[in-house]
């Protein structure tokens, strides 16, 4: 990840930390729930979409996480 982070650095001539992207990146998660739980969205319709399933060329990855698995997650609770 410190590479990630420095190359975005080095681009927009900005000083973030690797803790600083991931607080950044759970503070959007936490607003788009906040969106969708006040537009209407129940637990049931607040999942990743069905394409999230498809192999990814060349190495054929999956996302690996059940709908249940990130149900159990605090991070938005």
């Amino acid at each position: 990840m410190q590479t990630i982070v420095s190359l975005i650095n080095a681009r927009y001539g900005i000083t973030m930390t690797p803790n600083d992207f991931l607080d950044l990146g759970i503070s959007i998660l936490t607003d788009e729930h906040a969106f969708n739980k006040e537009a209407g969205f129940t637990k049931a319709g607040d999942k990743l979409p069905d394409f999230f399933a498809e192999p990814l060329p060349q190495h054929n990855t999956t996302w690996d996480f059940t709908d249940e698995e990130l149900q159990q997650k605090k991070l938005f609770e």
